[in-house]
């Protein structure tokens, strides 16, 4: 992962859990349409880039109780693997890079 990738998800968490750093075991969100959220993360997520041990959000929800540092890294990989686009770490301006892949989790990549 590249260092741009991983400075891209730490903003887009901080943006998409507006007290993340105040409060990162914030429960899940069931009202935004998307079933519900983690971290920004939704269910179709679960299904498609979480990682084994890790079979739904809940799990990860969970973990994050016991090992924070470990799931934010899990929750990064997921957002890295299901969004990042390696095209972007080749953008001369590193913000637009990151408002790229901020606009691509929430609109579609």
């Amino acid at each position: 992962m590249s260092a741009r990738a991983d400075k891209a998800v730490r903003f887009m968490l901080r943006n998409e859990t507006y007290d993340y750093d105040k409060n990162p075991h914030k429960p899940i969100n069931e009202g935004d349409g998307k079933e519900y959220t983690f971290w920004g993360l939704t269910k179709e997520d679960d299904e498609k880039y979480l990682p084994v041990p890790f079979r739904t959000l809940w799990d990860l929800y969970e973990y994050s109780k016991k090992d924070l540092k470990g799931a934010i890294d899990v929750a990064v990989g997921v957002y890295i693997k299901g969004y990042w686009n390696p095209r972007y770490d080749e953008l001369i301006n590193e913000r637009l890079a990151i408002r790229l892949f901020d606009l691509g989790v929430n609109m579609g990549v």
